[in-house]
C-alpha cells in the first residue's frame, strides 16, 4: 500500500524538482542576455564618442574620432530599436537585486532613445555650442594619456582622420538643416487684428520685473 501511494507521489515530485530546477536557469539565461546588452550600449557609447573612452581609461579607442555620417546614425538607430526588443523580451521579475536595477535603468534609457527618433532634425546636433568637431581635439589633448609610444601613435591617428570626421559633419548637419528648413512650421496671420496680442494667447510668458 506504501509502494503504491509513493509511486503514486513520483510524478509529482519529479515536476516539483524539474520546476525548481528550471527557475535559476532562467534568472541565469535572463541575467546573461542583460549584462550583454549592458555591455553593447557601453560600446555604442564609447563609439558614438570614443573620448568617453579615453577619459575612462577604456584601451581601443584612443585611435577614433566620434561616429557622426548618416548611415553610422541610422545604423545606431537600428540597433537601438533591436536592443529594445530584446531586452523587454526578457521577464523583469527573474531578475535580482542590481540585475533589476540595471534592467529599468537601461530600460528607460533604450525607450527614451527610441522615442526620440522621431525627431530625426536633431542629427544636426553633431555640431552645436554644447559641443563638436571645434572643441574635440583641444580635449583629447587635454584627456590622452601620453605614456608610451602607443598612446602617441593614436593621437597622430585620431588627428589623421580629422578631414573625413569634417566632411561626415558637414554632410550630417547640412543634410537635417535641409530637411527641417524645407518645411517651415504655420505661422498663424495676424493681419486681420489690430491690438496686441496678449502673452497669454500667443503662448509666451509674460516677462517679469
Amino acid at each position: 500500500m506504501k509502494t503504491h501511494a509513493a509511486l503514486a507521489l513520483l510524478p509529482a515530485l519529479l515536476m516539483s524538482i524539474a520546476t525548481t530546477a528550471a527557475t535559476p536557469a532562467t534568472s541565469t539565461n535572463a541575467s546573461t542576455e542583460l549584462s550583454r546588452l549592458l555591455d553593447e550600449d557601453l560600446v555604442a557609447v564609447y563609439r558614438r564618442n570614443p573620448l568617453n573612452a579615453t577619459v575612462r581609461g577604456k584601451p581601443g579607442y584612443n585611435d577614433k574620432l566620434p561616429e557622426v555620417s548618416l548611415a553610422s546614425l541610422k545604423a545606431d538607430r537600428e540597433r537601438e530599436r533591436a536592443a529594445l526588443a530584446r531586452l523587454k523580451a526578457i521577464d523583469p521579475g527573474t531578475l535580482k537585486g542590481q540585475d533589476r536595477v540595471s534592467y529599468e535603468l537601461l530600460l528607460e534609457k533604450s525607450e527614451t532613445a527610441v522615442e526620440g527618433q522621431r525627431f530625426t532634425d536633431a542629427d544636426a546636433l553633431v555640431l552645436s555650442t554644447l559641443g563638436g568637431i571645434q572643441n574635440f581635439m583641444p580635449r583629447a589633448a587635454q584627456v590622452t594619456p601620453f605614456r608610451t609610444a602607443a598612446d602617441y601613435r593614436d593621437y597622430v591617428a585620431r588627428l589623421s582622420y580629422m578631414a573625413s570626421y569634417a566632411d561626415a559633419v558637414k554632410v550630417t548637419s547640412s543634410a537635417r538643416t535641409v530637411t527641417s528648413l524645407a518645411s517651415p512650421p504655420a505661422i498663424p496671420s495676424m493681419a486681420k487684428s489690430s491690438r496686441p496680442v496678449s502673452p497669454s494667447v500667443s503662448g509666451v510668458s509674460p516677462a517679469r520685473n
